[in-house]
């Protein structure tokens, strides 16, 4: 276990650990995440929400496969997940509902590290998925524009604690 806290290295959006969580020694700050009921929540701050511009990025390695598991989400603000069909999915939300879904092409295995990146630009009204940092999918036409919400941003699931990621998140990174 790796105690309660979870901190933010850049903007102090720390939060705290939520299950079974233990340390891995995977570029210093890797986690590895249960599949039941571990998170970290990392709270309300909306320094992160109704962003014209959004970058997500986390190295990810999958203990299972075939079932939806979040890597990061606000709920209907933004989510960074792996499917149930083993894609990678990046949505926006505008603080009520996701109005907007990008779907990679390639998909994901179980033992493998893997680099996922997503940019959203309400300006090129696109989101784009990177895979080891190979551009994969550009969705264009995006008319959703990114809100803002008191619920919380987490880590490994979704905002209610459910679908959690089953294997290792490490460095993971969010900013416009």
């Amino acid at each position: 276990r790796v105690g309660s806290s979870v901190y933010d290295l850049a903007n102090g959006n720390d939060g705290t650990f939520n299950g079974d969580v233990t340390r891995i020694n995977f570029l210093g700050t890797g986690l590895n995440f249960s599949g039941t009921a571990s998170y970290a929540d990392t709270g309300t701050n909306a320094s992160l929400d109704s962003l014209s511009e959004l970058t997500t990025h986390a190295w990810i390695k999958l203990d299972t496969t075939g079932t939806i598991q979040h890597i990061v989400q606000k709920d209907a603000v933004m989510d960074l997940k792996i499917g149930s069909s083993n894609q990678i999915i990046f949505s926006i939300g505008d603080g009520s509902v996701f109005g907007t879904e990008c779907n990679s092409t390639q998909t994901v295995e179980v033992n493998k590290w893997y680099s996922i990146a997503s940019s959203y630009s309400d300006i090129k009204d696109e989101i784009k998925i990177y895979i080891d940092g190979e551009l994969d999918t550009t969705c264009s036409g995006i008319t959703t524009i990114m809100g803002t919400n008191s619920n919380n941003r987490k880590i490994g699931s979704n905002s209610g604690g459910s679908e959690n990621l089953d294997g290792f998140i490490s460095e993971v990174s969010i900013g416009g």
